[in-house]
Parts: structure tokens; C-alpha cells; sequence
């Protein structure tokens, strides 16, 4: 029996075939575009989190002696859609700080905190 051309049943299971691999590019897709976003906000966050912290060791070396700005002990700020707060406790030659901040992530929201050691000498 001589055969010539493609039978329906196979042009059928090309198409699925295609058809599955069409898909499963389009969920890949989805999912890099949200772990792009979540590591842009990630990003976004840490920075925040450095300045903070920046910012914290400036106040803290404007006093004579230092660590004694009442900005240090706690606050919270916010910039758009993120969210930080920080506090400094101890006392004496040391401050131990914490800075967290929050974003918004496709599933909820996520928290980032940054700690650190100050020194306060005089």
C-alpha cells in the first residue's frame, strides 16, 4: 500500500504537540515576568534599607557625644508602596539597629530587615 501525505490523526497530534509547547512557554513567560518584578522590588527595598542605615549613622555622629539625636531611637517613613521602619536600642558605646521594610509582591507583601552594630564613641 502505497502512502502519500499526512493523515488527519497525525496533523491532530502535531497540533497538540504544539499546542502543549505554546503553553508551557506562556506559564514560563508569566512566571519570569513576576520573579523580574519581585527582584526589582527587592532591589528597591534594599536600597532603602542602605540609606536608612546611612542615614542613622549621620544622626548619630552629629551629636557631641555622639548617639544622642532622638531621631535614632525609632521612626517609619514611606515611599510610594514600600514601607520602613527602624529603631536603635542600647545604650553606652553601642547601638544596635534594625531596619525593615516592606513591599508589595504578587502574593501579599514581603519584609526585608537590614541589622547593624553602631558604634558611639565620643
Amino acid at each position: 500500500m502505497d502512502r502519500r501525505g499526512i493523515s488527519l490523526i497525525e496533523v491532530v497530534v502535531a497540533l497538540l504537540l504544539l499546542a502543549v509547547g505554546v503553553l508551557a512557554y506562556a506559564g514560563s513567560a508569566a512566571l519570569v515576568t513576576r520573579l523580574t518584578a519581585q527582584g526589582r522590588a527587592e532591589t528597591v527595598a534594599a536600597r532603602i534599607a542602605t540609606s536608612r542605615v546611612e542615614h542613622l549613622v549621620d544622626w548619630a555622629r552629629a551629636t557631641s557625644p555622639t548617639c544622642l539625636d532622638p531621631r535614632l531611637a525609632a521612626g517609619s517613613a514611606r515611599y510610594g508602596v514600600f514601607r520602613e521602619r527602624w529603631q536603635a536600642t542600647g545604650s553606652g558605646s553601642a547601638r544596635s539597629l534594625q531596619v525593615v521594610v516592606e513591599y508589595p509582591r504578587p502574593r501579599g507583601r514581603g519584609a526585608d530587615t537590614t541589622l547593624g552594630l553602631l558604634g558611639c564613641g565620643s
